[in-house]
Order: structure tokens, then C-alpha cells, then sequence
């Protein structure tokens, strides 16, 4: 009650309107939806999966990594996932390229 209170009087005291003194704090922006490249077979998230799973099959620690990014390249037909370590240092990270048309996975070292 008295912060609603602090808040009219400073509201009306600097000139604004009370009812924005008071409005919700902002809702964070929904995650950008998982789209398909232009000319791509799978989606961005697709590609994500599948490299994980590479990661996985190889007995690689993903959680040693950040969050991974993913980049289309229209005319090779082929995704690159990269993983970059949460510790700088020489060597921690790796990728992974994905065959946009087979799905299959490549490894490249850095591990």
C-alpha cells in the first residue's frame, strides 16, 4: 500500500501519469521461432539436434560447451554447428557440419 502510495506521489511529482508509475514490469521477448533457411531442408533447431547428437555418440561432454550457433551454407547443402567451450583456451571447441540432405554428421576436432 505505502509503495503504491511512494509511487503516485512521485509519479504526479515528476509529471507522468501514475498508472505508468505502476505498469507490470515488461514480459521478455518470446524466443524467435525455429525457421528454415531459405533453400534448407531442415531448420536451424534440426541441425542443432543432430549435431548433439553427434556430440553424443562420440561420448563428447556438451555441457563443457555454450550454447551452440548454427549457420546455413546454400551452396555446399550444408549446416555448421559450432561449439564453443566456456572456458577460453586453445582447443575448446568443435563443430559439427550436417548434410542438409541426408542428415548425416561430420565431427570436426578441437574436442
Amino acid at each position: 500500500m505505502q509503495t503504491a502510495l511512494l509511487s503516485t506521489v512521485v509519479a504526479l511529482a515528476i509529471g507522468i501519469s501514475p498508472a505508468l508509475a505502476e505498469a507490470p514490469p515488461a514480459k521478455p521477448p518470446a524466443p524467435a521461432p525455429d525457421t528454415k533457411q531459405e533453400g534448407a531442408r531442415l531448420s536451424k533447431d534440426e541441425a542443432i539436434r543432430l549435431a548433439r547428437e553427434e556430440l553424443a555418440r562420440l561420448k563428447v561432454n556438451a555441457e563443457k560447451y555454450n550454447a551452440p550457433t548454427a549457420t546455413y551454407y546454400r551452396k555446399q547443402k550444408r549446416w555448421y554447428v559450432s561449439f564453443m567451450g566456456k572456458k577460453p583456451m586453445p582447443g575448446n571447441h568443435c563443430s559439427v557440419s550436417i548434410d542438409d540432405e541426408t542428415g548425416k554428421a561430420k565431427f570436426a576436432g578441437g574436442a
